[in-house]
């Protein structure tokens, strides 16, 4: 919690002194920070124009709910053991991005995942895509489903990034392509004449 608020702070300095606006601010998380970066633009998703997850571990409570998972036991070091205790269940519910998706408008979201990611396997992504479709409210201010919910997946990439440097530049100009593509087609930055 203190880590959200943290970045709550920052934004807000951001936004006080006139650094951006929230018409143009993105934030970017890989894997575990997912989890953080949910709750974050959970709290207040009007404060930003999107969120790029890369490799992001979206369905924390399903995934340690398996012990046939391949990080299972490696997670309850880190995590706790939501299978041998309650109240480790409960709070892990309380922050997995999966079981915190609320009817609610929210920023644009892109999602990069690998098919050869083991850690943040592609069939959860695309768990959580399905409900962020399901639930999100259409936001007025994102155009199109694409804008709202892009979802890159890639069949070279794993959990570290590309195969190659090459690759790996080829994912960041699609993750900075998309942003672009969200921020020309925005309502909210012609109407504020950013």
């Amino acid at each position: 919690m203190r880590t959200w608020l943290d970045v709550e702070e920052c934004v807000g300095y951001l936004l006080r002194e006139q650094y951006t606006h929230p018409a143009l601010l993105f934030l970017q998380s890989s894997s575990a920070g997912a989890i953080h970066l949910w709750n974050i633009i959970n709290r207040k998703p009007y404060l930003y124009k999107g969120a790029i997850f890369r490799a992001p571990f979206l369905d924390v409570l399903t995934s340690l709910m398996d012990p046939s998972q391949p990080l299972s036991s490696t997670d309850y070091e880190e995590f706790g053991n939501p299978l041998t205790n309650s109240k480790i269940y409960r709070q892990l519910a309380s922050i997995s991005p999966y079981e915190n998706i609320h009817p609610r408008e929210y920023p644009a979201i892109h999602i990069t995942a690998g098919t050869n990611d083991y850690r943040t396997p592609v069939g959860q992504i695309a768990k959580f895509a399905s409900r962020f479709r399901d639930r999100a409210v259409n936001n007025n201010k994102l155009e199109d489903t694409f804008e709202r919910l892009m979802v890159d997946i890639s069949d070279t990439g794993s959990h570290l990034g590309e195969a190659s440097v090459k690759e790996e530049n080829y994912r960041a100009c699609d993750v900075f392509g998309y942003m672009d593509y969200v921020l020309e087609r925005s309502k909210d930055c012609r109407a504020t004449g950013l």
